[in-house]
């Protein structure tokens, strides 16, 4: 517990996304999928968003060669705010329903703190016209 009130502290002090890595609008291909992509000093990382049925998505982030896995270079929450502030814009241009998405996780772990900090940061930088629903280890970012 003490270092999930560490981790809040530390959230609460990030304040809105702050310092998130350049990114780029890619492209969109014939089945609908969205990409962007962002570099960090060791690693490529892709964002898509998929479609799953009319105006729901599910967004997948990962490093290239890493698939779905922490790459350990200690910029989890700077990654974090890049993948939000793509989100959020994401949200803000096409007004899906539903976005769904799942935390990259920790090499050999279920990361229930990675899981926490996910879900803090996002109820911090939510649009405000979405809220945020975990079901199981997903996060589902919600038109009201």
């Amino acid at each position: 517990m003490i270092r999930l009130n560490r981790i809040v502290e530390e959230i609460t002090e990030a304040g809105k996304i702050e310092n998130p890595y350049l990114w780029d609008y890619d492209f969109e291909d014939d089945d609908g999928n969205i990409f962007y992509s962002f570099s960090t000093p060791k690693h490529t990382y892709s964002v898509a968003f998929t479609p799953q049925g009319v105006d729901r998505y599910q967004l997948f982030f990962n490093t290239e060669g890493d698939m779905g896995q922490d790459t350990e270079e200690g910029v989890a929450l700077r990654v974090l705010s890049t993948v939000s502030q793509i989100a959020n814009n994401f949200i803000k241009e096409r007004q899906p329903i539903e976005v769904i998405f799942s935390p990259i996780k920790t090499k050999g772990t279920e990361d229930s703190r990675r899981f926490n900090v996910y879900k803090l940061y996002l109820e911090k930088n939510l649009t405000s016209d979405y809220k945020l629903l975990t079901i199981d280890n997903t996060f589902h970012l919600m038109k009201k």
